[in-house]
């Protein structure tokens, strides 16, 4: 099953800190790229959010949006403790005192303003933290991980319809072949007489002039080339496979080369309308393989 590389999922956990809002991001990009952006309290988990996220993303931009939302309760818990202000304020205003100050500009602000240079924080569960986070963050994955596989369903139909058209192109080239190789040799025939009224003739050049003729009209190789890379498109699909865009883009590019060569080798018209559709179906592919992870 093809995964395509967008999505987008949202998560909310509880935490002794406050509740933990977790929010990922998944777009086009061909190779993976992780960016988190965390509140201070949590920066310490950043490498590890990466290396999480890298264990089940293989490819594209995802970006990993933590915040906390703070309830009344765990405002409490943040604000500063009152029997460290009266402390604060009864040193200052002893020091005040001390310096002949007017102990009245040690005021609520000035505390404030003075335990910045003294910060206490809260202290956190690092362990518990890891834990909670670790379980939004699959939960978050797991979620955005169907939305991909959903879209990469619909992606992977377009796709298999396409490659049926083209197989079925091919299939009709492969059936005409001996029609094709009976012209080529009426029109090698008529090159010969042409060639042996040639005052220049003579049969090393006659001799190499045909090999070429027939290198050039033989299109046996290309056909067997893109029936091989069309199976292994389909053997692609049917498999467990997660990361298949790389190989398929690397199988569509083949098959652009051999249809190239098909077209340089070819003068039937029949032959030429179907490389022109073959090449319009191979840069519609091309550009839904984008999407695909």
């Amino acid at each position: 099953m093809l995964r395509s590389m967008t999505g987008f999922s949202r998560q909310e956990v509880d935490s002794p800190i406050g509740r933990l809002s977790l929010e990922i991001q998944s777009l086009n990009r061909k190779y993976l790229e992780v960016t988190v952006s965390l509140p201070k309290e949590l920066f310490r988990f950043e490498l590890l959010i990466r290396k999480w996220v890298s264990e089940k993303i293989y490819r594209g931009s995802v970006f990993v949006r933590v915040s906390i939302i703070f309830e009344e309760h765990d405002l409490d818990k943040l604000l500063p403790d009152t029997e460290v202000l009266k402390r604060l304020l009864a040193s200052w205003t002893k020091k005040a005192k001390q310096m002949q100050l007017d102990p009245k500009q040690i005021d609520l602000e000035f505390i404030l303003q003075q335990m910045r240079n003294f910060p206490i924080e809260q202290p956190i569960d690092e362990k518990n933290s890891e834990k909670l986070l670790k379980h939004a963050l699959d939960s978050g994955m797991q979620s955005l991980i169907k939305m991909k596989e959903k879209e990469g369903q619909f992606l992977q139909k377009d796709l298999e319809k396409r490659l049926g058209y083209i197989e079925k192109l091919v299939k009709e080239i492969d059936q005409k072949r001996p029609v094709f190789v009976k012209n080529a040799q009426q029109k090698l025939t008529k090159k010969i007489g042409e060639w042996m009224h040639d005052p220049a003739y003579n049969e090393e050049k006659l001799l190499r002039e045909v090999l070429l003729y027939a290198e050039r009209h033989d299109i046996t190789e290309e056909i067997t080339r893109l029936f091989s890379h069309l199976e292994q498109c389909k053997k692609l699909f049917s498999e467990k496979q997660i990361v298949a865009g790389k190989k398929i883009e690397f199988l569509v590019q083949e098959m652009h080369r051999e249809v190239n060569t098909l077209s340089a080798k070819s003068t039937e018209l029949d032959c030429i309308n179907a490389m022109i559709s073959i090449k319009t179906e191979l840069d519609r592919i091309k550009e839904q393989i984008q999407n695909i992870e």
